[in-house]
């Protein structure tokens, strides 16, 4: 199949969807923009924190895109799951009505049903910080098998992420909505999600092998934090075992003593 070059593509998009990584969708966003035509909408699904200047996405779409309606799309979308027919729920984040509209319209009739959201700092903050906890549910699906403690884990990672998002200018509502308790699920639980991936990994052998958006975005949410983490006591034990080093399995005994 014959390919078109990126000008004509994005020139002519009504709306163009940005599906790559968190840590590249500055410059990607910097290569199209002198193409877009006028009110063309752009959907970003990366979740993550830019790590020279900790700007979350919305963050750096407000940078890159202005003028520019915006959607961010959050919420359970894991690819392999939609690809194959199965459901999905995007919640898509925006201050533009006639965005989200354009949105809803694009995935009208399909398995992925559209959820809107005006809180778009919120949902940029949610998708960040439920990879990093569903990177230890993926650790404890190693160190724990069954369902008991994972429920334990979940219920206790949705309390801290929802102080996480406050104390970082979100909504708490919005860790309870698909973009955050729901995402974090299907993340946490899926084989198919490379955070969940990485948790395994960091149970196996100690580090995990490959840079999932949580791995790449802990750093970033430690120091939005201030370096403060020790309110948080599951974030505190993936920040020492991912950035520290320290046995995870450790980090877990040592929650249990307390």
């Amino acid at each position: 199949m014959d390919q078109k070059p990126l000008a004509e593509v994005v020139s002519s998009a009504q709306v163009l969807f940005l599906c790559v990584p968190s840590w590249v969708l500055r410059p990607v966003i910097g290569e199209v923009k002198q193409h877009l035509s006028p009110g063309t909408v752009l959907v970003s699904v990366a979740k993550g924190v830019e790590e020279s200047t900790l700007a979350t996405m919305d963050q750096v779409l407000n940078d890159e895109a202005s003028g520019f309606p915006y959607v961010l799309l959050g919420g359970p979308l894991i690819a392999e799951e939609v690809a194959n027919g199965q459901w999905g729920v995007g919640v898509a984040a925006t201050e533009s009505e006639t965005a989200c509209d354009a949105v809803s319209e694009i995935f009208r009739s399909t398995n992925v049903l559209i959820e809107p959201s005006s809180d778009v700092h919120g949902v940029a903050l949610s998708g960040v910080i439920k990879n990093i906890y569903a990177i230890g549910l993926g650790a404890i699906s190693v160190l724990f098998p069954g369902l008991n403690f994972r429920g334990w884990f979940t219920a206790q990672a949705c309390k801290e992420m929802g102080d996480v998002v406050v104390a970082l200018g979100g909504k708490k509502e919005t860790i309870y909505s698909a973009a955050g308790l729901g995402d974090l699920i299907a993340t946490g639980f899926s084989s198919d999600s490379s955070n969940h991936q990485a948790g395994r990994e960091l149970a196996e052998s100690g580090k995990p092998q490959h840079k999932s958006e949580g791995v790449a975005s802990l750093s970033q949410v430690v120091q939005l934090l201030d370096g403060n983490t020790e309110g948080y006591m599951l974030l505190n034990m993936l920040r020492r075992s991912i950035m520290e080093g320290k046995d995870i399995s450790d980090e877990f005994k040592e929650i249990f003593k307390g």
